[in-house]
């Protein structure tokens, strides 16, 4: 669901009907599949990968790891399915070694963002990106 902010942004974007799209979410953003696979995951996908991240930079020498994650809402259509919001939210982790030798924590970072495209060619194309919110 939506919040009020999102619905205000969409509504400006795409007119007042709005009807949330259902379907695999890749199917519909990537119909082609032209994207790396790695790109989309689910959440037991995310929850494995983070952990590896974890395990690994805790053996390297390295002094700080970053993981970035991305959700995104299912896009909502204009009428004519040539305009596009995407609300995405972006979470950053980030880990760093102390000199004590201990991995010490960050509070995550967030962001929260509508996305419009526009479909030129059969191709969409990223118009502006309206802020939401951010942490």
């Amino acid at each position: 669901m939506l919040d009020a902010d999102s619905m205000r942004v969409v509504r400006a974007e795409v007119g007042s009907t709005v009807r949330p799209t259902t379907g695999d979410f890749r199917a519909i953003v990537d119909p082609d599949q032209r994207a790396d696979a790695t790109a989309f995951c689910t959440d037991a996908e995310l929850g494995s990968y983070t952990a590896e991240r974890i395990a690994e930079f805790e053996a390297s020498s390295e002094p700080n790891m970053q993981i970035d994650r991305r959700l995104f809402h299912y896009p909502i259509f204009d009428q004519f399915r040539t305009k596009a919001v995407v609300v995405v939210t972006h979470l950053v982790l980030d880990g760093r070694f102390h000199s004590s030798g201990k991995i010490g924590r960050h509070p995550a970072g967030l962001g929260v963002a509508a996305q419009v495209y526009r479909k030129v060619g059969g191709s969409w194309r990223f118009l502006r990106s309206h802020l939401l919110g951010i942490s």
